[in-house]
């Protein structure tokens, strides 16, 4: 089924069902902020939320073209519904880009070293 089919479901199974879907590569970002998006609406606890947001995150991890466009997206809905799928956006995630950020800058820095003694 096309992921699009569960858009009106109140199952909070069912945006973990759409992260698992074959989805084209253009409608991944997409995809994952409709998921957050109906996590943050459904009635499950913290928890369940945070798990399923996990879950979501693993399943449609986004480039960094799409992320601009997952945050653009984001970035139009109303302040609570932006600020409860940021809330979901999980602690790994987060640290993960922290981690990818600081091995950039120490492979700038390690670059840098070679071509000064060049």
């Amino acid at each position: 089924m096309d992921w699009r089919a569960y858009l009106s479901s109140t199952n909070p199974l069912a945006a973990a069902l759409m992260a698992r879907m074959r989805i084209p590569r253009e409608e991944r970002w997409q995809v994952k902020a409709t998921c957050l998006r109906m996590l943050a609406g459904l009635p499950v606890t913290a928890a369940q939320q945070r798990m399923l947001a996990a879950f979501v995150s693993i399943y449609l991890p986004l480039n960094d073209a799409e992320t601009r466009r997952f945050e653009a997206e984001v970035a139009t809905w109303q302040t609570p519904i932006q600020e409860a799928v940021v809330e979901l956006i999980t602690e790994w995630e987060l640290k993960g880009r922290q981690e990818g950020r600081q091995e950039g800058r120490q492979e700038g820095r390690q670059e840098g070293r070679q071509e000064g003694r060049q």
